[in-house]
């Protein structure tokens, strides 16, 4: 059975706030909103996921929350934070070595 990859960006954030970190700035009401829409367009397109890995960001976390909604049946998401701020090269190398763990 072939595996499908599909990246996500997480939605809209907060702006860069004194004393917040990068990490830990959170979506912004259009952000949110339009993680909900693409959850729709996503569950339409490709039914349930069966793996996620994703970043630890707040804005990730709270985007697969929104997007998590549209789907039935959701997978609980592995969050790394070795994909925040990650080159492709590091997405590579998350996904290989996780690859037999997420083996559908």
């Amino acid at each position: 059975m072939p595996l499908r990859l599909i990246l996500t960006r997480h939605g809209k954030s907060c702006w860069l706030e004194a004393g917040v970190k990068d990490h830990d700035r959170a979506l912004n009401k259009r952000g949110a909103e339009g993680s909900v829409k693409i959850g729709a367009w996503l569950s339409t397109k490709f039914g349930d996921n069966d793996k996620i890995i994703a970043s630890t960001s707040r804005r990730t976390v709270e985007t697969w929350a929104q997007i998590s909604k549209s789907f039935d049946n959701p997978p609980e998401p592995r969050y790394t934070k070795r994909l925040y701020m990650a080159d492709p090269d590091e997405m590579l190398k998350v996904l290989s070595e996780t690859k037999d763990a997420y083996r559908v």
